[in-house]
């Protein structure tokens, strides 16, 4: 497959379970007897977010160097990072109190920074492991 292939198909998979895993969290938050149903869902997320990209380098065809499998595993996470980040304000409307305690703390500049600083250093990681597995 093509890397633009492999970035849609494994970013769309990996928005698709990042919404479902937040929706667990939302569920997770309403009762707060399930602290490790949340620490288990948190763990999966992160998961989700290492296998993919690396599934999608290992996936491309050929060599296609350092720079193609970084650009390729920063798609397929930025793809599901945006969905996160979208449902956040969500998953904070649901724990109480909590909107009081973030609201005024991020500007958007600042979140889009630190999402674009997160994609970058997880790509890295998951570009070398999918170049060694492919």
């Amino acid at each position: 497959m093509d890397a633009l292939v492999n970035i849609a198909v494994f970013g769309i998979a990996g928005a698709v379970m990042t919404a479902a895993l937040m929706g667990l969290l939302m569920v997770s938050r309403i009762s707060d007897r399930s602290k490790g149903a949340r620490g288990l869902v948190v763990a999966v997320m992160l998961a989700v977010f290492v296998v993919l990209p690396v599934l999608a380098v290992a996936a491309l065809p050929g060599s296609p160097g350092f720079g193609g499998a970084f650009l390729t595993a920063f798609g397929v996470i930025a793809v599901g990072y945006v969905v996160n980040l979208a449902m956040t304000p969500l998953l904070l409307r649901v724990s109480p109190g909590s909107v009081r305690r973030v609201a005024g703390t991020w500007t958007f500049a600042g979140l889009a920074a630190a999402a674009l600083a997160v994609c970058a250093v997880l790509a890295l990681l998951t570009a070398g492991a999918g170049m060694i597995l492919g």
